[in-house]
């Protein structure tokens, strides 16, 4: 290369790069987990397979800072739930989890549906168990997943002795007045982060 097109070609690589950032700083980056501004309706096809863990970030931009909305984060390997209300843990919950085969999913997620005594369908025979004692939900279904087919979320159970084990089909059980004492305060769209 000739002395004379030495400067010529420093001009066109520094403008070429003044170009690329230019374009870099018009790029605009969004948080991975959707904010949403209501406590109303439910998911709509968003992919539930999210893993974020930026609770600070999320709780940060909350819209209406009278009335902090209510966050359950999930802990599967200490088996605990923490109900916290905007930057404040509230309480902490014992739960168990899905078992082997049919691991609790992680991620970030919301609360879909709320039931109380809820019927329950079983996931391979179909059958329907009523409300009441024999009724593996228990007295209140809180649910957060959906797959078309299959429902995850939260529900009690009467067999205390279960809780802190790897013993449902994915979903998380709640001694009974603990799960009602969240049923009773979470909101559709309240916030459910799953942790590992």
């Amino acid at each position: 290369m000739s002395k004379n097109h030495l400067p010529h070609t420093t001009v066109i690589l520094s403008c070429f790069g003044i170009a690329i950032l230019s374009l870099l700083s018009q790029v605009t980056y969004s948080s991975p987990v959707e904010q949403r501004n209501d406590d109303s309706g439910f998911l709509d096809g968003q992919s539930q397979a999210q893993t974020h863990q930026s609770v600070p970030q999320t709780l940060e931009n909350q819209t209406d800072s009278s009335t902090p909305k209510m966050m359950l984060l999930v802990d599967l390997s200490d088996r605990t739930v923490k109900v916290h209300r905007g930057y404040r843990l509230v309480t902490t919950y014992p739960i168990a989890v899905g078992k082997a085969g049919w691991e609790t999913p992680t991620g970030t997620f919301e609360v879909r549906e709320k039931i109380l005594n809820p019927h329950w369908r079983h996931p391979l025979t179909g059958t329907v168990i009523p409300p009441g004692p024999k009724n593996p939900l228990g007295s209140a279904w809180i649910g957060f997943w959906f797959d078309g087919k299959n429902h995850i979320g939260f529900h009690g159970t009467y067999e205390a002795n279960k809780i802190g084990q790897a013993v449902s089909h994915g979903c998380i059980r709640m001694n009974n007045p603990d799960l009602l004492s969240i049923y009773n305060e979470v909101q559709i769209g309240s916030l459910v982060i799953i942790q590992p």
